[in-house]
Parts: C-alpha cells; structure tokens; sequence
C-alpha cells in the first residue's frame, strides 16, 4: 500500500477530501507530538508535526486547499496520480 514519496494529490471536500487533528496512542512517546489525518477517498494519511503551532499551520494550509473546488487541470491530475498506485 506503499505511495511514492511526495505524491499525495488533495482535491476538494465535495470530492471526500478531509483534513483533522490526530494523536494515536504512540504518538506522545517521542518527539512527534502533533498529528494530521488527510482523508483521501482511497487512504488516510498521517502527517506528524514536533509542534502545536507547526500543526495549526499545517491544518490551515489543508483546509485552505480543500475549501477550493476542483479545477479540470486538478481532475486529470488526481487521475494521473491515482492510477499510477
């Protein structure tokens, strides 16, 4: 189930695109404190962050992009990379 590095397309909410605060159980054990789930229609991305802030500024940036709707250049790009998987 594994992506290449960098690759994570991030369309828009009516396209079931979400973004939201997580802590796991082994999260606070080490110096990743701050986690985000990106919610995909196909996976669930986690994104660790060693500070609040970092991740408020994370989520921010997120919320920003998915709030927007998707332009035709975003459809043939999240086909491109969804079918490269």
């Amino acid at each position: 189930d594994a992506t290449d590095l960098g690759s994570v397309f991030i369309g828009s909410e009516n396209h079931g695109y979400s973004v939201s605060e997580s802590c796991g159980r082994n999260m606070r054990s080490g110096r990743w404190h701050c986690g985000i789930t990106l919610e995909t229609p196909g996976r669930q991305f986690v994104f660790m962050c060693e500070q609040e802030q970092e991740r408020k500024e994370w989520m921010e940036a997120f919320r920003a992009i998915i709030s927007q709707p998707m332009t035709p250049e975003d459809y043939s790009n999240e086909a491109t990379l969804t079918r490269g998987k």
